[in-house]
Formats: structure tokens, sequence, C-alpha cells
């Protein structure tokens, strides 16, 4: 009867993790459309094709919202079987009861994080020319809805997810049983680091290339309502670049405070980078322990080499002194004489 009963609870757990992998899955599908549409929608108001009396506008935030009704309602299907795979191991409590303080919490702000969506008619414009330093730029506005699409790149923590529910060690229960021995927790994080550990450089290509491309229009979309200078994205990539190398050569400046919020996040975001590279290419410039021993040969044949060189050159200053003390004394002998 035990192993029956852990056989039950075996199959009801991958039941509950294959149920968490595909909401997981269309969690991130639908977030990913989700900030499509909104940078869809910000770039064609960036242009101006939207006419005044345009309904497409209205059908984008409409599309937005109902994929934001859906993506929460994911996210709570999500957190409702990943409470109740916890409770397969003890069905004395009650699923009310099990909820602590910690998973309201993480609920309620995951749930926040998936809401934040621009909604047009909720749209506000604020004065960004209210700078010290720009006493004299023309009016410019910042739109409401442009803030909310940079924040909706929060979203993007799914794919973390993703890769935790998706990856071997969570997948198989061997690794849980050699972590619950250890007392190690394979959460998002120890998989993150073991992609780190296994694949450096791509990683830090991924999340280089992905922290500056979202950077690069998160300047673009807070400054593109100063000049056609701000607005480009070439020059925003530029202002990044050189954000990301801590250099600032002063030719671009952000203005908005929005501007300046992301280009501080920026450097920020590129010290760290700068951090993991020399971690990841440090270690790989080291030797491995079989081209250290291959060095050590080399050293040793060389100094081998080196000892040769030396004891021929004391045989031969050696055999010198023999013949010049032997030379002295045939001359003292025949001078005797």
């Amino acid at each position: 009867m035990p192993e029956k009963a852990s056989v039950c609870l075996l199959s009801m757990r991958m039941y509950y993790l294959k149920k968490k992998q595909i909401l997981t899955n269309v969690a991130l599908l639908t977030a990913l459309t989700g900030l499509g549409v909104g940078i869809m929608d910000q770039e064609l108001r960036f242009k101006n094709y939207y006419k005044p009396n345009s309904s497409f506008p209205m059908m984008l935030s409409v599309f937005l919202s109902l994929s934001t009704s859906i993506l929460v309602l994911l996210i709570l299907f999500y957190h409702y079987y990943k409470i109740k795979s916890r409770l397969l191991w003890d069905e004395s409590i009650s699923f009310i009861a099990y909820i602590n303080l910690k998973d309201i919490f993480l609920i309620f702000l995951e749930v926040f994080v998936c809401l934040i969506h621009p909604v047009q008619i909720f749209d506000k414009k604020f004065p960004i020319n209210a700078m010290l330093s720009f006493p004299d730029m023309t009016v410019a506005y910042f739109h409401l809805n442009s803030l909310l699409t940079i924040l909706m790149f929060n979203r993007l923590y799914l794919v973390l997810r993703v890769f935790k529910l998706n990856s071997r060690y969570y997948t198989n229960f061997s690794p849980h049983v050699v972590g619950m021995l250890g007392h190690i927790d394979l959460n998002s994080t120890f998989i993150v680091k073991s992609l780190l550990y296994q694949y450096p450089i791509r990683m830090l290509i991924v999340m280089i290339a992905t922290g500056f491309l979202i950077s690069s229009w998160s300047l673009r979309a807070c400054e593109i309502s100063v000049d056609e200078i701000h607005g480009s994205f070439a020059n925003s990539m530029w202002l990044v670049a050189i954000t990301y190398m801590s250099v600032g050569y002063g030719d671009i400046v952000p203005i908005s405070f929005c501007g300046r919020t992301t280009a501080v996040l920026t450097g920020i975001f590129g010290a760290f980078c700068t951090a993991l590279l020399i971690a990841v290419v440090i270690p790989n410039l080291r030797f491995t322990k079989a081209e250290r021993n291959v060095y050590e040969d080399f050293l040793k044949l060389e100094n081998s080499k080196k000892i040769e060189e030396e004891c021929v050159n004391v045989s031969k200053a050696s055999h010198q002194i023999y013949e010049v003390a032997y030379l002295v004394i045939l001359f003292s002998v025949v001078r005797e004489f």
C-alpha cells in the first residue's frame, strides 16, 4: 500500500508539473504577444500614422486589455496548481490554510506586474521640459501609455519560469532528491546559475543583447517627443552603448526624467554585465588540468635543456682549465731543466 501511495503521489506531481508547464508557456506567449502589440501601438503613434477618427487604436487597446486579462488568469491558475502540488505531501491541511503571506504577496505582485498595460482612454500627456539644464527647450510631452508600455517589459520574468519548469533539473525527480540532501532549492536562481555555468558565453550574449534592445527602445520612447536626434533609434542605441561601457561622451544626453531613469538603470545593468563578463572570461583563460600538466611538462623540458647546456658549459670550462693548468705545469718543468 505505501508503494502504491508513493506511485500515486508521483503521478499526481507529474500531472501538476505538466499543468504548470502548459500554463507558463501559454502565459509567456500571451505576455510576448501583448508586449509586441503595445510596442506596435507606440511605434504607430510615434510615426503619426493614426488618423483623428481612427478606431484602430481603440481596437489595439481592447486587444491588449483582453490579453492582459487572459495572462492574469493564467498566472492565478499557475499558483493554484503550484500550491496543490505542495499539498500532495500533506493532505491534512486545507488549501486556504496552506497559503501563507509569502504566497499572497507573490501572487499580488505578479498580478500587479502583469496588469500593467497601456489603455487608450486613460492616456495622458506630461510636459518633460521642466528641466533646469534645458530651460529654453521647446515644449514637449511624454505620453503615459509610453511609460506603461516600457513597464510591460517586466513581464519577461516569465522567461525564467519557463526555463525552470522545462529544465531537466526540475522535471526529473532525482535532482530534487539530491537537492534535498544538500539543502538546495532547485528554484529559478539555481537554474540560471546552472545555465550560466554550462553555457556562459551564450547566456551572456543573450542577456547583453536583450538588455541593450530593451534599453534602446525605452530611451527612444522616453525621448522621442523632444526632437529628431533623441527620437532616433540609432542614437538611442549609441547612448545605451556608451552608457553600457561607462564612457559617456556627452554628445547625446537624456532630457526627460523617464529617459534619465532609464539611463541610470542601463548603467547599473552595464556594470553588472561587465562584472559577469569578467567572471565568465577569466576562468576560460585559465589552464585546464590537462593543459596545466602539458605546460608543466614543457617547463620541465626547458629546464632540463638549460641544465644540460649548463653542464656542457661547465664541462668545457673545466676542460679548458685543465688544459691551461697542464700547460702551466709543463712550462714550469721545462723551465727548471
